[in-house]
């Protein structure tokens, strides 16, 4: 019986009953989470897919790379402006002016629920000072840092992420968004609340602008083609990150896997988290906040039984009871990483989950070589002499050491060590043709250190995979597998 089926019929057997929860049974339920749960995760972390799922909203979308999920970010932010652009532009003119408002949120749900009706025709208008700009004018000059904030995990900052200090956008983004889940996977969550919130107020006028200019010109799309083709893109943009994002079986497991990590976070009593690129003082803050997504104050009412068929409330009190919902998408989550927990890693995620990590990899076997991500194209079974340096210069630099005449089989003299050095830069900068290419930049960072070699990178930036204990070669790993970019190994 492994961790996650001990936690499962764990939970089967303390889990309350309609009526049973109480400060009791939320004590053996935190005492589950804490004992069953957290191990569970601790074995979860040596999981590359789990740690690539926990850290997509960081590494695909907040990141400043140029990652195809990034890339979307930037498209929907360059989109909206351009949109909220158009929609200013039309607002200087006179037959638009009138429309450069933002609509009350009370009006909007009464119009949604009851339609145009005397109750609405008698509330007075909103009315928005002639020099304030209203929320499409403002989005002209993207007012917001980013759409996306790393730090909405492990726990949600709930803001709008903008540049202005103006409490009035979290006053609106607050009523437009009052609850939003924190448990999961909170980038990905608060990145759609925030576009959500940007496109329903700019499509607010824009909706207006659209049926005023149906009404009054001959030619609409002529005459304002780019009214039209700017909210074309920017819905094709959103929808576009929402496929990335939202679509197939990755969103779930990302929820999963985040929530998990929320869970450890919460209840592991010194939580060490070093591949979550987190400072230490950040989570250890935020566990406690967690900790009131699981167990909170209540109101417990409490109830005699009066007969067989009859009870009665006797009495009311302020207790600490767990989160029935938070403890259900718990178990929810322990349920979805079934299978991800229980297969055995692949030789190719293996050196897959290096590559995304460290910026130079070296695969004893079969050769490999990456450098930020990318796989040199170098026959390396047929540079005996020039591997064997660039092994040991690996090897040597996780420890922040040289390489010598000595690491090198038959002890070559300083002349041929340096010789051979010069052989192993002109083959990487000899195997591709473009400039400042991955191997070109490697070779830059072979330097001479009193009569020794070394590489200019940290420990922490250098792996050497070493996996002939594990069946790994030329027959087991096919190497052309890995000729992929950077940016598809680092995705889910």
């Amino acid at each position: 019986m492994d961790r996650l089926e001990l936690a499962q019929r764990k939970y089967q057997r303390i889990a309350p009953g309609a009526w049973e929860l109480d400060e009791e049974k939320s004590d053996k339920i935190e005492a589950w989470l804490r004992e069953y749960v957290v191990p569970l995760v601790s074995d979860l972390q040596r999981n590359p897919a789990f740690r690539r799922y926990v850290k997509f909203g960081v590494e695909r979308l907040a990141a400043e790379t140029d990652v195809p999920e990034r890339q979307q970010v930037v498209a929907v932010s360059d989109a909206l402006v351009a949109c909220a652009s158009e929609v200013a532009k039309l607002g200087d003119r006179d037959e638009f002016r009138d429309l450069m408002r933002d609509r009350d949120l009370l009006q909007e749900l009464n119009e949604r629920k009851y339609g145009a009706s005397s109750l609405q025709e008698e509330a007075e208008e909103p009315k928005a000072e002639e020099d304030t700009p209203c929320i499409a004018e403002k989005m002209a000059e993207q007012p917001w840092f980013d759409l996306v904030m790393s730090l909405d995990f492990p726990y949600l900052e709930d803001h709008l992420f903008v540049v202005s200090e103006d409490s009035w956008f979290y006053e609106a983004f607050t009523r437009f968004r009052p609850n939003i889940p924190v448990l999961g996977d909170g980038i990905t969550r608060m990145l759609f609340a925030r576009i959500d919130f940007w496109v329903h107020h700019l499509k607010g006028v824009w909706n207006q602008m659209l049926v005023r200019i149906m009404q009054t010109s001959d030619d609409p799309h002529g005459e304002y083609e780019p009214f039209f083709m700017t909210m074309i893109h920017l819905d094709k943009c959103v929808e576009n990150l929402k496929a990335t994002c939202l679509s197939g079986d990755d969103g779930r497991m990302r929820d999963a896997c985040c929530t998990l990590m929320q869970v450890y976070i919460a209840y592991h009593p010194r939580p060490e988290l070093p591949w979550l690129d987190l400072r230490e003082d950040i989570y250890q803050a935020k566990s406690g906040m967690l900790g009131l997504e699981f167990r909170r104050l209540f109101e417990l009412i409490e109830y005699d039984q009066v007969d067989a068929r009859t009870i009665q409330e006797s009495g009311r009190r302020q207790a600490s009871i767990v989160v029935m919902d938070a403890i259900q998408q718990v178990l929810a989550a322990i349920e979805d990483v079934a299978e991800l927990y229980r297969r055995e890693l692949s030789l190719e995620e293996i050196i897959n989950e290096a590559r995304s990590q460290y910026r130079l990899v070296v695969v004893t076997r079969p050769r490999m070589v990456f450098f930020d991500g990318e796989k040199l194209n170098v026959d390396w079974n047929r540079k005996n002499r020039p591997w064997e340096l660039l092994r040991f210069l690996a090897a040597q630099g996780e420890r922040l050491d040289c390489v010598d005449r000595y690491h090198i089989s038959g002890s070559p003299t300083p002349h041929a060590l340096s010789n051979l050095k010069s052989r192993l830069c002109k083959i990487l900068m000899e195997s591709d043709d473009l400039p400042n290419v991955p191997a070109t930049q490697l070779a830059a960072l072979i330097e001479h250190a009193d009569g020794a070699m070394r590489l200019d990178l940290a420990p922490d930036e250098i792996k050497v995979v070493d996996l002939e204990d594990s069946g790994a070669d030329e027959w087991t790993i096919d190497p052309t597998g890995f000729e992929t970019s950077s940016r598809e190994t680092r995705s889910i």
